[in-house]
């Protein structure tokens, strides 16, 4: 009783100051860290809850915070629950070390193991918790994003079946409290989190794993020659920063080039398509606002326009 009357105090406290961050309009970072409190005051409660019903012994301390992502108009939380220790599917999934980073072949993403097992929303004035429908079964959520007019919360759930997998976009409809899968084609999310809300809020554009892409090229075991390392003539020592897990050899490229090769395309909130441009490895970026240009820091690189409700892939050379 006494855990579960810090709890609530701890709850109330931080509902005030989050109240007060946002009356003030202060830096974001305040409030993500007011909201953060809320956060682990709401499994201490929950963790005391349980302890109470259940008469077992139960340790607050063990519990993990959930993840907090705050809607754009900072009324509504979206509560991720997460196990406090991996499970025994994510610590085996393969992994590969290329070009300094860590990809899941099996689902061409980043390797991580923690994923989120929960989801639900909550009213940061009332704090009351929606439970919502629709949700994947087994869930693994990977990432989400509100959309601007935070009417939908795109999420990605990394879907396991036997020895195949994907990570497939979903979408919450915030009014309905019920989720759907958005589209079957599976989204690649090496490089990024394989998705971005267009400005209006209508449709998303996505990394698709391109059909047809075929397997990946296999090792043929044979060198293409001699390993060669370059050090200063002179002969003097430097210091010089290392870098884990750089490409090797020319097979080494080849299946970087194969995991980080994306085709882009627009999809609505109905689940309808268009694809966008021709399958390549270069990065996307997305204007925030129709007509705003952007600028990326190499030629080469191609853009999302997003001019007047339209969008036009442009590659810089």
């Amino acid at each position: 009783e006494q855990a579960l009357q810090q709890a609530d105090d701890a709850l109330a406290e931080g509902r005030e100051r989050v109240r007060d961050l946002r009356a003030n309009d202060q830096h974001e970072q305040d409030l993500a860290a007011a909201l953060d409190g809320i956060g682990y005051a709401y499994v201490y409660e929950a963790a005391a809850r349980a302890h109470l019903a259940s008469g077992r012994l139960l340790s607050c301390a063990s519990a993990r915070a959930p993840a907090l992502s705050l809607s754009p108009q900072r009324d509504i939380i979206a509560v991720v629950q997460t196990p406090a220790l991996p499970g025994i599917a994510e610590v085996a999934q393969p992994e590969l070390k290329l070009a300094g980073l860590r990809i899941n072949p099996r689902i061409c993403a980043s390797s991580r193991f923690s994923f989120g097992t929960d989801l639900s929303l909550l009213d940061v004035g009332t704090r009351k918790e929606s439970r919502l429908r629709g949700l994947p079964r087994g869930l693994r959520l990977a990432d989400l994003s509100w959309s601007p007019d935070q009417r939908y919360l795109a999420f990605t759930h990394v879907a396991l079946k036997g020895d195949r997998g994907a990570v497939e976009l979903w979408l919450l409809d915030i009014a309905e409290r019920k989720a759907r899968k958005l589209s079957p084609q599976p989204l690649s999310a090496v490089l990024t989190r394989g998705f971005n809300w267009l400005p209006d809020s209508s449709a998303l554009l996505v990394h698709w794993r391109p059909a047809g892409i075929g397997k990946p090229p296999a090792s043929s075991g044979v060198p293409f020659g001699p390993v060669e390392q370059d050090s200063t003539s002179d002969g003097h020592v430097r210091q010089l920063r290392t870098y884990q897990d750089l490409l090797k050899n020319e097979e080494d490229a080849r299946l970087f080039e194969y995991y980080i090769t994306v085709q882009m395309a627009i999809v609505d909130l109905h689940g309808k398509t268009r694809l966008v441009g021709a399958p390549g490895q270069e990065p996307v970026v997305v204007g925030p606002q129709p007509g705003v240009a952007v600028s990326v820091p190499d030629p080469g690189h191609r853009i999302v326009l997003w001019v007047a409700g339209a969008v036009t892939a442009v590659a810089l050379r």
